[in-house]
């Protein structure tokens, strides 16, 4: 049975070996962390046989757990991308959104290290979103024309035809 340092070292060894260069580094014996912009941050622990994610956004700080440190790595990075693009889409409407925008570039920088394209794509439509509501037509219409190509590329027929119409509607949407 592995101990939580040993599996955090485990998965750096195997990131390193099955995926680029990650935006992300080991802290102590126990923890990574995640390439954030301060004040918001993203850390993955090992701690008492369970994988751990921390999460400090726009709503403070969320801690939940990610299966036990036995869990193979792709599953574990997979629960990691789902629960940084739930904490993320939670955000998308609050007042202050640098968070949740914080939190959709880690997820986006993190896919595309790993060569995961639907979750880029995920994260590209969630920065588009984002650069729409702060009127920045010019980014909004990169992310989603990225956002339709991966989609594309994964198969996903009905996300990348949503894409396309919002692309379309872009002017409108930079209006309202």
């Amino acid at each position: 049975m592995m101990n939580d340092a040993h599996a955090v070292a485990e998965l750096m060894r195997w990131a390193a070996e099955n995926a680029a260069h990650l935006a992300w580094q080991r802290v102590g014996e126990e923890s990574i962390e995640f390439d954030v912009a301060a004040p918001y941050s993203v850390r993955l622990a090992a701690a008492a046989g369970a994988w751990q994610l921390e999460t400090v956004s726009g709503r403070g700080i969320r801690t939940s757990s990610l299966g036990d440190i036995e869990t193979p790595f792709d599953a574990l990075l997979e629960a990691l991308r789902d629960r940084l693009y739930g904490t993320a889409t939670d955000e998308f409407d609050d007042a202050d959104r640098s968070g949740g925008q914080a939190l959709a570039q880690v997820l986006r920088t993190s896919s595309d290290e790993e060569r995961d394209g639907l979750w880029c794509a995920r994260a590209a439509t969630l920065l588009a979103g984002h650069a729409i509501k702060d009127g920045y037509g010019l980014q909004a219409q990169l992310r989603l024309e990225e956002a339709a190509a991966l989609y594309a590329a994964a198969g996903d027929i009905d996300a990348e035809n949503r894409m396309l119409q919002t692309l379309a509607s872009l002017p409108e949407l930079l209006r309202a």
